[in-house]
Parts: C-alpha cells; sequence; structure tokens
C-alpha cells in the first residue's frame, strides 16, 4: 500500500513540482539502488507502521551514504520517524484493521500538500495559487463526506453483482493506474478474491485472453481524455464476454448512462492530482462488502501482520 501511494507521488512531484523520483520497493531497495544513493539525495520512506523491517533497513542504507531522509508514517514514536531527518506525520489516528484504508488516503493527502509546497518554493506555483490548493483540498473533503453514502450504496451493489466470481481485473491508465494495484490488494487482503490491478493499455496485451464466465472486471475510468475511449471499448469487450463487469467513473461522465449489462459506481468530479483518492473509495467499499458477503475476518485477515517484520 505504501508503495502505491509513493507511485502516486511520482505523478504529484513530477507534475507539480518538476522533481523526477524514482519509486522502489523497500525490499529491493538495499539488493539494487542503495549504492546510487549519495550526499544529495532525498529518499522518502513511506511506512504505515514506521516498524517494518524492509523500510527500517533501506532507511539504515541511505543514511550510510549519505541521503537525507524524509520519513512519513502513521506513528509518532516509531523507529522510521525517528530515523528520519525530517518526519512528515499522517496523522489519520489509529487504524485497528491490518488492511490500512485511512491511512493510504491520508497518505495521498499528505504527498500532495508535500508537492505543492515544493512547487512553491521552486517557484513553479505562486503563494496564492498554493493556497488556493489547500482550500480546494478541502472543498474535496467534504465533498466526499457528503457523496460517501452514495458510494457505499453503489459499491455494495458491485460487490453483490461480482462476489461469485472465482478472481479478476482491476484496471485504469494515468494517474489513477496505481490505485487498480491499490484496490487489487485490497480484495485480497479483505475478501480472499484473487484481483489483478492490470494498466488498461497493457489490457490487450494477455489479460483479455482470460476474459470469460465467472472472472470479473473492474474498470476505472481514467481522468486523461485520450484514454477514456478506448477504456470504453474495452468495457464493451469485457460486457460482450460475459465478464462480469463493473465501471467506477465520474459523474460528470454521460457515457456511463449509455453502459448495460454492467454495475456502476459514480463518484464526484475533482481536479486531477485528486482523482486517485476519489477512485480510492468505491474501491475499499467493495473490498469491504465483499469481505461481509463472504464472511471474512475483514479486520484480522489471515497469516497477515500489522508491521512485516521479517
Amino acid at each position: 500500500t505504501s508503495l502505491h501511494a509513493g507511485l502516486i507521488a511520482s505523478y504529484y512531484l513530477s507534475e507539480l513540482a518538476g522533481i523526477n523520483t524514482i519509486v522502489v520497493s523497500a525490499a529491493e531497495f538495499p539488493l539494487y539502488y542503495a549504492d546510487n544513493v549519495s550526499p544529495g539525495t532525498v529518499v522518502i520512506a513511506i511506512s504505515q507502521s514506521g516498524e517494518t523491517r524492509d523500510v527500517i533497513q533501506s532507511v539504515f542504507e541511505a543514511k550510510i551514504r549519505g541521503a537525507t531522509i524524509m520519513g512519513i508514517t502513521n506513528y509518532i514514536g516509531s523507529r522510521l520517524a525517528n530515523l528520519s531527518n525530517l518526519y512528515l506525520p499522517v496523522a489519520a489516528g489509529p487504524e485497528m484493521a491490518i488492511p490500512a484504508t485511512k491511512t493510504f488516503t491520508s497518505t495521498l493527502a499528505l504527498l500532495y500538500l508535500l508537492s505543492i509546497r515544493v512547487a512553491n518554493h521552486r517557484g513553479r506555483i505562486l503563494e496564492s495559487e498554493y493556497r488556493d490548493r489547500i482550500k480546494r483540498l478541502w472543498t474535496f473533503g467534504e465533498m466526499l463526506l457528503d457523496y460517501m453514502q452514495r458510494i457505499d450504496v453503489a459499491a455494495s451493489k458491485a460487490a453483490e453483482y461480482i462476489v461469485d466470481c472465482r478472481s479478476g481485473y482491476i484496471t485504469s491508465r494515468g494517474i489513477t493506474y496505481p490505485i487498480a494495484l491499490e484496490g487489487a490488494l485490497k480484495f485480497k487482503e479483505t475478501a480472499y478474491i484473487h484481483a489483478e490491478g492490470v494498466e488498461t493499455g497493457e489490457f490487450r496485451h494477455g489479460p483479455q485472453s482470460l476474459l470469460e464466465k465467472g472472472i470479473f472486471t473492474v474498470f476505472l475510468i481514467p481522468f486523461e481524455k485520450p484514454a477514456v475511449p478506448s477504456t470504453y471499448d474495452l468495457i464493451q469487450l469485457a460486457i460482450d464476454r460475459e465478464s462480469k463487469t463493473v465501471v467506477i467513473g465520474f459523474d460528470t461522465d454521460q457515457s456511463l448512462t449509455n453502459l448495460t449489462n454492467a454495475s456502476i459506481v459514480r463518484i464526484p468530479y475533482t481536479e486531477r492530482h485528486l482523482a486517485p483518492i476519489a477512485m480510492t473509495i468505491p474501491l475499499q467499499f467493495m473490498a469491504y462488502r465483499l469481505g461481509l458477503l463472504l464472511r471474512r475476518p475483514i479486520d484480522t485477515p489471515r497469516y497477515l501482520t500489522k508491521t512485516v517484520a521479517h
């Protein structure tokens, strides 16, 4: 989940602040990337618990090579917070369930705030725009709260629609592609349903061969307009092949009303960099509802722990 947040942050930092980042799994960093770190490198280490062994090891490896560590975690007293040169608290409040939900969306909001502050310091946006973006983030949160019940109702119907499927895909393109990966992870963690996150542009390169009865497909309509028509082509393909199809899109998208034989979940339209947060909500609700329908222990999935220590 923290890796998926990092992938979204790469869009934020690149597009808003003009900083190109390399997003690396903490498990891979000491093996393949640590030797490229030197004084002047900033390593942003993201960990909900702040205690995960791979993250702590990566931070040690980066620090001894002179890197500056920016820690992002939900626990102030964690080892990650203590090891960081600069610590940014997620401040989501205690999350008792093992699957990370509110900490994920809160981390995205924090990474967005970080990116616009860096953009402001680098002269890419004026102070007035920086303040305006913060206000819009508050407004966005209030709008999501107003939509929450409607999203849950639609997501519950979508969960009931696909609950009998044995496996499936969650797919999107552009800035919401990492959200497809996160949604697939939540389906596995919360409902024990196999789901694969796929970039929609790659869908025809193999995944489509598995489309049939018993396989679901969840499409997140991409924010980027050039990617929308080809996504709808694939939606129709999935429907024609009798894959149970769920489509999550913005309420301003009139094409959603033309879809038949698909379960539709509408979310409020927002600006590009907040779209990943909006897209996350219905997927979390779907995973939760699937877990309930299948009588899974949604707070304590088997074999999983809150902190990965090995």
